[in-house]
């Protein structure tokens, strides 16, 4: 009777450890919304909504906010697009590659000036980028036309 008391003493907190572990398993394998920027890490090929939620965590992270905007270009939702490269802007003004983004971007939604700019400033920092100086000469050429 002894052995089979002190058996259960110990059988018992690797029993409950046991059933914790199934229990939080089930939680951390749900995967339908990223609640860490642990998972969001590994969003990069997600969906859009997913996308969204990680950069409601993670407002900082450039390459983040490059997936997001890239995603609403393919949405053609331009001025979701837009407001993301400015926030990324905000985080790295001096990535050329933002810019000709936003650029692009402007482009698209019709304001040219703004297009240009954003051309200018990727050369000032990329000076041999063929996408920007061909951004910032299409929108020129297109500024100018009645």
């Amino acid at each position: 009777m002894r052995a089979r008391h002190e058996w259960l003493h110990v059988a018992w907190p690797a029993a409950l450890l046991a059933v914790f572990a199934v229990a939080f398993r089930g939680q951390a394998t749900n995967g339908s919304r990223p609640d860490s920027g642990a998972e969001c890490g590994t969003s990069r090929t997600a969906d859009l909504g997913v996308l969204e939620r990680c950069f409601s965590l993670q407002s900082d992270d450039i390459e983040l906010m490059i997936d997001l905007g890239g995603r609403y270009e393919s949405a053609r939702r331009w001025t979701d697009a837009a407001r993301v490269y400015r926030r990324a802007l905000e985080v790295d003004a001096g990535d050329g590659d933002i810019h000709l983004r936003l650029g692009e971007v402007l482009l698209q939604l019709g304001d040219r000036q703004a297009a240009r700019r954003e051309g200018e400033a990727c050369l000032a920092v990329q000076p041999r980028n063929g996408a920007a100086l061909r951004l910032v000469n299409g929108a020129a050429a297109t500024a100018v036309k009645p």
